[in-house]
């Protein structure tokens, strides 16, 4: 009898396409809820997931069988079909993520990380995040993203304004 013992844990993050403010709080527990049933279709349940309107972090227990990019692949798209379903028909994910192994000694403090979300994002842009993570994990993540922040940033204002 053959035994697999296996304990991967990912922080995986990505965001609406261009950043765009397309996540509304009226809707982000149901939209967890579809995609914790979608890993748990894969065996790869979520321990946290938590967001603001243009990104959202995913903790999750990757299953020995399961493809990373396909559960993602998957996340993706049936989420976008299930947003776009909920009139928001703009809706659409970046190209790629963000995925990062943590081990079980830091998975606390992940989880209370992903939790304050919101309250995180307050002081710190998605840019700086992504700065930091990139600093300490020593990659170049979505930095050709950041190119043109200051389009972007002109794009916030204005969805902003309109709230």
């Amino acid at each position: 009898m053959s035994h697999t013992c296996s304990q991967n844990y990912l922080h995986i993050i990505f965001a609406t396409k261009n950043r765009r403010l397309l996540i509304p709080l009226e809707l982000e527990n149901r939209l967890y809820g579809y995609i914790q049933g979608i890993a748990k279709q894969h065996k790869s349940p979520i321990i946290q997931i938590n967001g603001v309107q243009d990104h959202i972090h995913i903790l999750l227990k990757l299953h020995p069988s399961t493809v990373l990019s396909v559960l993602i692949k998957e996340i993706k798209a049936y989420s976008t079909s299930w947003i776009k379903k909920q009139d928001i028909n703009e809706f659409s994910w970046q190209e790629g993520y963000g995925a990062f192994s943590t081990s079980i000694n830091h998975i606390e403090g992940l989880i209370k990380y992903i939790q304050n979300q919101k309250n995180h994002h307050k002081t710190k842009s998605f840019k700086e995040e992504i700065q930091f993570l990139n600093k300490i994990w020593g990659v170049e993540w979505m930095q050709d993203e950041f190119e043109t922040e200051d389009d972007l940033d002109m794009q916030y204002s204005s969805e902003n304004s309109m709230k």
